[in-house]
């Protein structure tokens, strides 16, 4: 049996603070995202056409404020992923809601997103 304080014994560990050395570089962070991009882009065929798309977290960060709830989301995403060009194909093909959510779960698992079941 132990005796003392319960509350020191289930305290949370504090984290160490860090030092920051220089300042967070985003332009940097940026340029070697562009540079990866390329070997991690989402490639997929619809009605024989080839579409390639980049990972989720490769998008804008303003795509937070466009959307109410995750269905209007997930499409202003994917539309931007396309891109104009890419999205003018896309829209008139045919598509099941089923093949469209197997489309974005994949996408979403290449991109390292937990998608849920």
């Amino acid at each position: 049996m132990t005796s003392g304080d319960p509350r020191r014994r289930n305290a949370p560990k504090k984290r160490p603070v860090k030092i920051q050395a220089e300042p967070l570089n985003l332009d940097d962070f940026a340029k070697e995202q562009e540079e990866k991009q390329a070997e991690h882009l989402y490639r997929f065929t619809l009605g024989g056409v080839d579409f390639v798309i980049p990972p989720f977290g490769d998008l804008d960060r303003k795509l937070m404020e466009t959307a109410d709830d995750d269905a209007e989301f997930m499409a202003a995403a994917f539309k931007m992923a396309l891109g104009e060009d890419q999205f003018e194909i896309f829209d008139p093909m045919p598509l099941s809601l089923d093949g469209l959510n197997r489309l974005f779960k994949d996408w979403g698992d290449h991109s390292g997103m937990d998608t849920g079941k």
